[in-house]
């Protein structure tokens, strides 16, 4: 850029002071195909001439300035792509590295994403009467994890036995090496609840996800921690194969 920058300039200004030099030689150079007796019949110039003559040499400023002007414009934007060009390469090569401290599908286990996971603490959202949903969850733990791994995607769709076919895993790790399953229940941990998640944990199973990689992750405050509904599911999904963290976000708001 820097090579093509300087030799556009440099035709530029090679064009500016050529166009000057010749319009100037031009208005100067006496007529030298007039004898003596021509030129003493040749009428004296009026002020109007003269007048022209400046009219002329002003012109050529103005039209030298504004080829001037132009160059300076055209130097400006070849600066302010030179630039951009060094931001993107920048930033390309700050994001190789960063990839390249990213933890590659083939070394995904469900144990290191269950570690990483265990590190997050649910952030309390002020909009949300109870804190945080489950979108937000969701939401915060994709940025979590996307720190930590190449490939994380959200809203994995299944290929279950199901007939609409819309059973969707809130978080997949690894290109299907790990399953991730997000609930929040902020009061009531009842039979229902229970029985639909175990069905949701072996439907990934089946759908692909080896069972032991397949994690139920829980967020809620402390008085659902404390539940002893909870302590039953855990050891529930445990039996079953599956993984089992429960995200504490303290006292309830």
């Amino acid at each position: 850029m820097k090579n093509k920058q300087k030799f556009i300039i440099t035709s530029l200004l090679v064009l500016v002071f050529s166009s000057i030099a010749i319009m100037t030689s031009a208005q100067r150079k006496p007529d030298k195909t007039l004898n003596r007796e021509d030129a003493q019949r040749r009428p004296v110039p009026t002020n109007n001439n003269a007048t022209s003559s400046e009219d002329n040499t002003l012109l050529y400023l103005i039209g030298g300035s504004l080829v001037i002007v132009i160059v300076v414009g055209v130097l400006k934007k070849l600066q302010s792509e030179e630039s951009k060009e060094e931001e993107i390469e920048i930033d390309r090569n700050s994001l190789e590295t960063y990839q390249a401290h990213l933890i590659q599908d083939k070394e995904v286990t469900v144990d290191k994403v269950l570690e990483s996971i265990k590190e997050m603490r649910p952030a309390l959202n002020p909009s949300r009467k109870n804190g945080f949903t489950e979108l937000d969850i969701e939401k915060q733990m994709l940025k979590h994890l996307r720190n930590v791994y190449q490939n994380v995607r959200n809203q994995k769709q299944m290929q279950d036995s199901n007939a609409d076919g819309s059973r969707f895993i809130d978080i997949d790790v690894g290109h299907g090496k790990v399953g991730v399953e997000i609930k929040v229940w902020h009061k009531s941990v009842n039979r229902k609840k229970r029985e639909d998640l175990l069905f949701q944990l072996e439907s990934y199973k089946l759908s692909g996800y080896e069972k032991e990689n397949v994690i139920a992750v829980f967020a809620g405050f402390n008085d659902i921690f404390r539940h002893p509904d909870i302590g039953k599911l855990e050891q529930e999904i445990v039996k079953r194969g599956h993984k089992f963290v429960f995200l504490n976000a303290g006292e309830s708001v």
